[in-house]
């Protein structure tokens, strides 16, 4: 969860391979439906109400077929 001390996180934005997944504004969920199976190395670079950015520490998650 992105928290932001002095103000509001404004956007959180996920990434595998330097590629865009999706952003909070379109759910993690939905952009995982729309991969190929397979594992991958996810980040998120949060931002908040004064542009302030940070990156996550990778996480690694695995899509697999319903």
């Amino acid at each position: 969860m992105a928290t932001d001390l002095d103000g509001t996180i404004t956007n959180v934005q996920f990434f595998a391979a330097q590629r865009s997944w999706g952003s909070i504004c379109q759910p993690l969920e939905r952009a995982l439906d729309q991969r190929s199976p397979g594992s991958y190395v996810l980040t998120a670079v949060s931002a908040d109400d004064t542009g302030a950015t940070t990156l996550s520490a990778p996480v690694s998650v695995s899509v697999v077929l319903r």
